[in-house]
C-alpha cells in the first residue's frame, strides 16, 4: 500500500477536524442549554409523568441502528433523550437511590468530557488529581480519620467494597495474598448483616474467599445487627476451623436505611483483632449534618468506609470514596511494577491509579468539588436534614391512617411501608402507581412480606406530595 504524501494527509486532517470547529460546539451547546433548560421546567410540573411508561421492545425499535441511521444533529438526539427518559428532578421520583444533581453540575460535566483527562497520573490530569486529594481528604475528615488516612475515588459502592475487601485480604491473610494468593488453603470468614448490600459477597467471591466464607448475621426489629448473634457466630466459626477476618457493617442499609451499632462493633473488632469494614454508600451522607452525623457514631474506628457522593451528596453517577484510616493499606493492596506509569515503590498520593482498580478514570472529584465552593457544604448538609425530616414526617402520615402500616421508623430517607393487605396488593398498587406516572416507587421484601419503598432525595419533593401518594395508593384498586 503507497504511503499519502505530507499534503494529502494535511487535507485529511483538516477534513476531520471540522467535527471540532468550536463554532459548531457553540450553537449545539447553546441549544443543548436550552433543551435542559426546558426538561428542568417540565420536571416541576407535578401533572407531568415521571418516566413515559414506554415498553422495552418499543423504545428498542424506536431507536435504530447507529450506523444504518440517517445523520442527525447532537440536539436533535439529545431532545428525544430526554423525552424517552425517566425524569429523576420530577418531585415523584422518589424509588431509588439516585439524586437529583443541582444544575451546575451539567457545565461541569461538559467540561470535564471535552478535556476528557484520565485521573492515574498527576502529568494526565493535573487539576483533577488535586481536587480528588482534597474531596478524599474531606470525606476522610468528615468520618473522622486523622492525618494517617487515605483513599481514593471509584465508580460506584461496588467496585468501593471489592477494593475495602482487597485491603482487608492484604492485611488480614497469611503472607502476601496479592502476590502468592491466599496460602495454605486459609479459610478466612467475613460476618455481614443480613441486610448488608448483595456487593459484599460478590467481592469476597471475587477475591478468592469463597461465598461460603460469608456468614450473614441475624438483625433485629430495627434491622440492626445483633451483637451477641455476631459473638455466637464467631465462636462457631473459630469451633469449624475458620478463621474470623473482618466485620462489614451497614451505615444506612440498602432497604431500610438502618444503622448498625458501630461504636459496639469497632469495640467487638478490637477485642478479637477483626477488620471492621462500614458501608456509608448511603448513610454517609449524614456526616455533613450536624443533626444526624450521630447515627454514625463510631464511624472514625473503621478500618475502611466506603461512601457515595452520588446519592445524598447530589453528585451525578458515580462517584464513591473508598476511605482507609491507615492510607498505607490501599498502598499495600495494590502494590505492583508496572515502569511505564507509575513509580516505583510506594507511590506519592499524585498517582491515583496506584491505589484503585481504575486507571483511565474520569474526574470523578470536580463536580464535588465545584458543588462545595459554590453552593457550599451546608447547602449539602441542609439537603440532607431536609430528605431525613421529610422521612419521620411522611412515617407519621402513615401512622395515622388506619389503612397502612409503617415496617419500621426511618432512620434515615427510606421510608418502608404498605397498605394494609396481602402482598399481591403491594405489587400490584406499584405496578398501577409506576403505570400511571404521577410517582415512581420501588418495593422490597423484608422479612417474608413484601413493602412499598420510597427513598426520599429530591428536594423538591414535599409532604403534599407524600399525602397524594397515600391518597393514590388508598382511591386505587388494582
Amino acid at each position: 500500500m503507497k504511503d499519502l504524501s505530507a499534503g494529502d494527509l494535511d487535507r485529511r486532517s483538516a477534513r476531520l477536524a471540522a467535527a471540532y470547529d468550536p463554532e459548531r460546539f457553540a450553537r449545539e451547546s447553546a441549544t443543548v442549554t436550552k433543551l435542559v433548560h426546558d426538561h428542568l421546567e417540565r420536571a416541576a410540573d407535578r401533572d407531568r409523568p415521571v418516566w413515559p411508561a414506554t415498553e422495552p421492545d418499543e423504545l428498542y425499535e424506536r431507536w435504530p441502528d447507529p450506523e444504518s441511521a440517517p445523520p442527525a444533529e447532537a440536539h436533535e438526539l439529545l431532545a428525544e433523550v430526554l423525552a424517552d427518559s425517566t425524569s429523576q428532578h420530577h418531585p415523584g421520583f422518589i424509588g431509588q437511590q439516585l439524586s437529583a444533581p443541582p444544575p451546575v453540575v451539567g457545565p461541569v460535566a461538559m467540561v470535564s468530557a471535552i478535556l476528557n483527562n484520565s485521573v492515574a497520573i498527576y502529568e494526565g490530569a493535573p487539576v483533577a488529581t488535586v481536587l480528588e486529594r482534597r474531596v478524599v481528604s474531606w470525606m476522610a475528615r468528615k468520618i473522622g480519620y486523622g492525618e494517617g488516612a487515605g483513599g481514593a475515588l471509584t465508580s460506584g459502592g461496588t467496585l468501593g467494597a471489592l477494593t475495602a475487601l482487597l485491603a482487608m485480604r492484604q492485611a488480614k491473610s497469611s503472607g502476601d495474598a496479592w502476590r502468592d494468593g491466599l496460602a495454605g488453603g486459609e479459610r478466612l470468614t467475613v460476618f455481614v448483616s443480613d441486610q448488608a448490600h448483595y456487593c459484599n459477597g460478590r467481592a469476597c467471591a471475587v477475591l478468592g474467599l469463597g461465598e461460603r466464607a460469608v456468614i450473614p448475621v441475624p438483625t433485629d426489629r430495627t434491622f440492626r445487627m445483633r451483637l451477641e448473634s455476631l459473638r455466637e457466630l464467631q465462636r462457631k466459626a473459630l469451633d469449624e476451623g475458620r478463621r474470623p477476618v473482618a466485620v462489614v457493617a451497614n451505615a444506612g442499609s440498602t432497604a431500610t436505611g438502618s444503622h448498625d451499632d458501630l461504636f459496639a462493633l469497632a469495640d467487638f473488632c478490637g477485642e478479637h483483632g477483626l477488620w471492621l469494614h462500614v458501608d456509608a454508600a448511603h448513610g454517609g451522607g449524614a456526616l455533613v449534618s450536624s443533626r444526624y452525623a450521630s447515627l454514625l457514631r463510631g464511624i472514625e474506628r473503621a478500618d475502611s468506609v466506603v461512601w457515595d457522593a452520588h446519592k445524598m451528596l447530589l453528585m451525578p453517577n458515580l462517584c464513591t470514596g473508598i476511605l482507609v484510616r491507615e492510607a498505607r493499606h490501599l498502598s499495600v493492596a495494590f502494590r505492583q511494577d508496572a515502569a511505564y506509569l507509575l513509580a516505583e515503590g510506594e507511590a506519592p498520593w499524585y498517582q491515583p491509579a496506584a491505589r484503585n482498580f481504575e486507571t483511565t478514570k474520569p474526574a470523578m472529584a470536580l463536580p464535588l468539588y465545584v458543588v462545595l465552593r459554590t453552593l457550599g457544604a451546608g447547602y449539602v448538609a441542609d439537603c440532607v436534614d431536609y430528605a431525613y425530616d421529610l422521612a419521620r414526617a411522611f412515617a407519621r402520615e402513615i401512622e395515622e391512617r388506619d389503612d397502612f402500616e409503617l415496617l419500621v421508623e426511618p432512620e434515615s430517607n427510606i421510608v418502608c411501608f404498605r397498605r394494609r393487605g396481602p402482598d399481591d396488593l403491594q405489587v400490584a398498587l406499584r405496578e398501577g402507581v409506576n403505570r400511571r406516572g404521577r410517582f415512581f416507587i420501588m418495593k422490597t421484601m423484608l422479612r417474608g412480606a413484601v413493602w412499598l419503598r420510597v427513598v426520599l432525595m429530591n428536594p423538591a419533593t414535599r409532604i403534599g406530595d407524600l399525602r397524594d401518594l397515600l391518597a393514590e395508593l388508598a382511591d386505587n384498586e388494582p
